[in-house]
């Protein structure tokens, strides 16, 4: 077996053989985690407008606003 490298961890060394490392990917399986990260970036962002869109929207009793008015 022959290594790689040594990789140095907060109190730990961890040798990696060779034969673990992964290599590149083929086209197909780029093309199959770039989808995925896409698609994970779309929902981050949808998440996170529609997470904005909430905390500024406001609250309104209109139900209690018309009685208020009505009494007036």
């Amino acid at each position: 077996m022959r290594l790689q490298r040594v990789t140095l961890r907060p109190f730990s060394y961890w040798i990696i053989p060779e034969s673990s490392i992964i290599r590149k990917a083929t086209p197909k399986a780029q093309a199959r985690i770039r989808k995925t990260l896409m698609n994970e970036k779309e929902q981050l962002l949808k998440a996170a407008s529609i997470e904005t869109l909430r905390d500024k929207a406001k609250v309104r009793e209109l139900l209690a606003e018309q009685i208020i008015q009505q009494k007036q």
